[in-house]
């Protein structure tokens, strides 16, 4: 197998969400792997490391953690919680990317993790362990709900073209809202803090979506900063360093010969 090949093919050309299927399915292995390893070492037997990059919403475990307030996106409760977040990440997010661009993409994607662990810590400090069990988050799902609820503020026409990329059919766009409602509904009853954490990444991709609205106003200024950007990452790679998507909206965007 040509590692090489694979490397340059997935990685370095490959799209934003490809990358991010890569990050999330190392890093949900590179855990099981290390978890599963301390087990047999008597004095590591105790350490999770899974759990070390969850987030807690008490003072005590943010303030001696403070990466879980990004890391906590990386492990999953189990393989069923992990395969249900990829398949979104896969069948959603390719189409959200396409129309924000990869670095507003990043934006929602990166914001909604961190607003969605600020909303559980605000809840639970607010209505206490009583309300909210101080339980462990984990997971990507706020981060795709703010990427979504981004792109959909931005243009909400995507919705009645989505096409599911498994069939390539078209998702009638009430079905589609009915899905990720269930998204958002989807860490169950005794996990309020869970439904805290959605509600902050979709809130946060809509103040995105909303700030991208107002900065497609002036298109101009959009379309140069696009354009920099992938001349930027062309001069520091290559050409060859694209993704398909970044190609065609580099080409798109070049200045047109008049001669």
């Amino acid at each position: 197998m040509n590692w090489q090949k694979l490397y340059k093919e997935y990685w370095q050309e490959g799209s934003i969400v490809m990358r991010l299927l890569i990050l999330h399915t190392f890093a949900y292995l590179l855990i099981g792997l290390t978890s599963w390893a301390c087990t047999l070492i008597t004095p590591l037997r105790w350490w999770n490391l899974g759990l070390s990059l969850s987030f807690y919403p008490e003072w005590d475990k943010v303030l001696y953690h403070p990466w879980s307030l990004v890391t906590y996106a990386l492990p999953h409760l189990n393989f069923f919680h992990f395969f249900g977040n990829m398949c979104l990440v896969y069948a959603l997010l390719p189409v959200m990317a396409y129309r924000l661009g990869t670095r507003r993409f990043l934006w929602a994607y990166i914001g909604g993790i961190i607003a969605g662990a600020l909303t559980y810590l605000l809840g639970y400090q607010l209505l206490g362990a009583q309300t909210i069990p101080p339980l462990s988050l984990q997971g990507a799902s706020a981060a795709i709900l703010s990427v979504c609820a981004a792109a959909v503020m931005v243009d909400r026409k995507i919705l009645s073209s989505f096409t599911l990329r498994f069939t390539g059919n078209r998702i009638p766009p009430i079905a589609l809202w009915v899905f990720l409602f269930l998204v958002f509904l989807g860490a169950g009853r005794g996990n309020l803090g869970g439904h805290l954490a959605h509600l902050g990444g979709l809130l946060f991709g809509i103040a995105c979506g909303l700030y991208y609205r107002k900065q497609a106003k002036h298109p101009a200024s959009v379309f140069t900063s696009d354009r920099e950007e992938l001349l930027r990452k062309t001069r520091h790679s290559s050409f060859s360093s694209l993704s398909p998507e970044e190609r065609r909206r580099l080409m798109k965007n070049l200045p047109k010969d008049k001669n």
